[in-house]
């Protein structure tokens, strides 16, 4: 004979507010709460919960604990836009027009404007 049971999971931490990312605040105020946060970061930073790395989120811990303020968005960078929308698109019409197509060695240095002053060089290929 085959019983049925009822099974109700509780989840660890609460979803994030916004749906989708944790904010840093929200963050921090799981992790000062939880018994162990190793395996909330790591579930977290898998699952793309936080655009962060796991280094990031134990400094993130560490400032609360410290009663350090705790930024109100996440402070990543990414690198900088080689070519603006309006660059891509006016490269494209250039080059498309007639019914040609681009090719990646068209896409090369010559048709990437210089960089802005301290900034890096061209694309990579």
């Amino acid at each position: 004979m085959m019983r049925n049971f009822k099974v109700t999971l509780k989840p660890l931490y609460p979803l994030p507010a916004n749906g989708t990312q944790y904010m840093p605040n929200e963050a921090a105020m799981i992790l000062m709460s939880a018994k162990k946060t190793w395996p909330i970061i790591r579930d977290w930073v898998k699952l793309k919960l936080v655009p962060v790395t796991k280094s990031k989120m134990y400094m993130l811990l560490l400032d609360a604990k410290d009663m350090q303020p705790i930024p109100s968005t996440w402070s990543t960078r990414g690198r900088p836009a080689l070519l603006t929308t309006d660059q891509v698109e006016a490269l494209v019409e250039e080059r498309t027009s007639g019914g040609n197509t681009i090719g990646v060695r068209e896409m090369n240095y010559r048709h990437v404007p210089p960089p802005p002053e301290g900034g890096r060089g061209g694309p990579v290929l």
